[in-house]
């Protein structure tokens, strides 16, 4: 088994898609819906740059695009070059592009074995679309296939008064029911959830209709600060497919290209204890991967899978074992004095770069403003 030593987190900065969503986060900040991605680089430059030597081993890339991503033209091409390459993989899709789930269908069982298939379901787009019953059947070709999968729903107001009906569909078609995502406010500084129920309600309601992993590790992890040292932009690395730039986390400084000069060494900076959000917000993948070593929860797919009655379970045994060890473990941390050093290594490497100084400032304002709230509300 060829355990994993880094996870790439795919950006595709598609935003094509054949659904219309109301609580798209591209609909939230205003995004047209309608441009293809545009790739810069060969698939055979592609190639040479993802090779295990220059990786360091086997990866996991996690492939999304802003819109749908199975129609983005290019996106299976880059999956397989990357399955080919001993790695595994992981898409996002909305399950409806049968063509491209069939194509998939068809590679080499080898390959199979070591991808997962997220399905998005997305109910009043599939009602209004008339393609409930796509959806399931890829699903269903997808499982048969032997890949490993699990489906993905936002909670939100519109959906819940539906929970029973997309109980019963779910149980009917695949036998088990999907995971839940949070309602994401992407406009907000702070990445807060989009709902005027309190916090804890929201979170206990979806987990008492569809016991989510995924929904206990949100409320578990939400608006906690992450303090503890990071490996972001050492183990996790963000990518731009189509541009090939590279980034430790959301919004870090560019590290660098992926696929300029694919023979040279890839030079990396860790996040170490400075991050600048509020809380990890995508934390799901990063912390059961093993991103940040102290935080401590259970494996990546423990969170994701599901079992039906008669014992059949959403991820392949493979995949399962596939990420059961840690990045923590495939990879060597670092002493007390090796992480002051890489802090401070961080710090200037970041140094001039202004979207850091701006996240600084607006944190710092925030406070501030909090502050003279409430001594006005005091006098």
């Amino acid at each position: 088994m060829d355990y994993i030593k880094k996870y790439f987190e795919v950006f595709i900065p598609g935003t094509a898609c054949n659904f219309h969503c109301h609580y798209c986060y591209l609909g939230q900040h205003g995004v047209s819906t309608n441009q293809r991605a545009q790739f810069n680089f060969t698939t055979e430059t592609m190639r040479a740059a993802i090779n295990r030597k220059r990786l360091g081993g086997s990866c996991f890339f996690n492939f999304c695009a802003d819109g749908e991503t199975m129609l983005e033209h290019r996106t299976l091409e880059f999956v397989k070059t990357v399955l080919e390459e001993g790695h595994y993989a992981l898409i996002i899709t909305n399950g409806t592009v049968s063509n491209r789930i069939d194509e998939v269908c068809g590679w080499p069982r080898e390959l199979r074995n070591r991808l997962t298939i997220v399905f998005s379901f997305h109910y009043l787009e599939l009602q209004r679309l008339g393609l409930t019953d796509t959806y399931f059947e890829n699903i269903n070709k997808i499982w048969d296939a032997g890949c490993s999968w699990f489906s993905s729903m936002v909670q939100c107001e519109e959906y819940i008064t539906h929970y029973d009906e997309i109980k019963e569909l779910f149980m009917s078609k695949v036998g088990v029911l999907p995971q839940l995502a949070k309602y994401r406010d992407d406009t907000s500084q702070e990445i807060r959830i989009k709902t005027d129920r309190p916090i804890e309600e929201y979170f206990d309601l979806g987990i008492k209709e569809f016991d989510s992993g995924i929904f206990k590790f949100e409320k578990e992890s939400y608006m906690k600060k992450v303090s503890e040292f990071c490996y972001a932009g050492e183990w996790l690395l963000y990518l731009n497919l189509c541009t090939g730039e590279m980034r430790g986390c959301y919004g870090t400084k560019p590290l660098g290209n992926l696929f300029v000069n694919p023979k040279e060494k890839i030079k990396l900076h860790c996040v170490g204890n400075n991050c600048q959000l509020s809380y990890c917000y995508n934390g799901l993948s990063r912390m059961t991967m093993g991103v940040i070593p102290e935080r401590k929860v259970n494996y990546y797919w423990w969170y994701r899978h599901r079992v039906t009655s008669e014992g059949r379970d959403t991820f392949s045994d493979y995949m399962k074992e596939a990420t059961s060890k840690r990045l923590f473990e495939t990879n060597t941390e670092y002493t007390d004095k090796e992480k002051k050093k890489k802090n401070k290594e961080y710090v200037r490497f970041n140094r001039d770069d202004s979207y850091f100084s701006r996240l600084t400032l607006r944190r710092v304002c925030s406070k501030v403003k909090k502050v003279l709230t409430i001594s006005s509300n005091k006098k």
